[in-house]
């Protein structure tokens, strides 16, 4: 129980310094402050008055969805992108269904052209083994790959065949 309220006293205070004052006041009491306002209150207070999330935000939303994935960059990046996309549709009462998800991750992945035997792999499972908890699996194994071959190809000296003299 004291673990608890330790945890919950320092939360408030990290929420409490990381918001602008006028956004929680109503909440704050004239003697005592934020004392018996708990971080629950604060975090709901938070969101009832101000995460509205209008169908503006869900388009841009969309839009990051489907932002073009760059294999240079870790799977997570794409993953991250997917998944924060997934929450904030969520949130906003518009959300992703399994198939949306496992589709628009799989055309992100089709559309670079560096995986073209995990993306043949992926269209012959069932599809019933087609979820999101696959596809990370198996893209980021497709991914480790593709990066272990850069670095052999990079290894092996043909990124300077082209700097050969006469």
């Amino acid at each position: 129980w004291r673990q608890y309220n330790n945890v919950d006293a320092a939360l408030k205070q990290l929420l409490i310094g990381a918001v602008e004052r006028i956004y929680i006041r109503t909440l704050q009491h004239r003697h005592t402050g934020f004392a018996n306002v708990t971080t629950r209150q604060l975090i709901e207070h938070l969101l009832r008055t101000y995460g509205n999330i209008t169908p503006t935000d869900l388009a841009d939303n969309d839009l990051r969805f489907k932002t073009p994935y760059d294999p240079a960059e870790p799977i997570e990046t794409l993953l991250s992108q997917i998944e924060d996309a997934m929450d904030y549709a969520d949130a906003g009462s518009n959300a992703y269904t399994a198939s949306q998800v496992v589709s628009n991750s799989y055309n992100l992945i089709f559309n670079t052209g560096m995986f073209p035997e995990a993306c043949r792999e992926w269209r012959k499972r069932p599809d019933a083994e087609k979820t999101w908890t696959t596809f990370k699996t198996d893209f980021a194994e497709a991914h480790r790959d593709f990066r272990l071959s850069q670095t052999t190809t990079q290894g092996a000296g043909f990124q300077s065949a082209n700097n050969v003299m006469d």
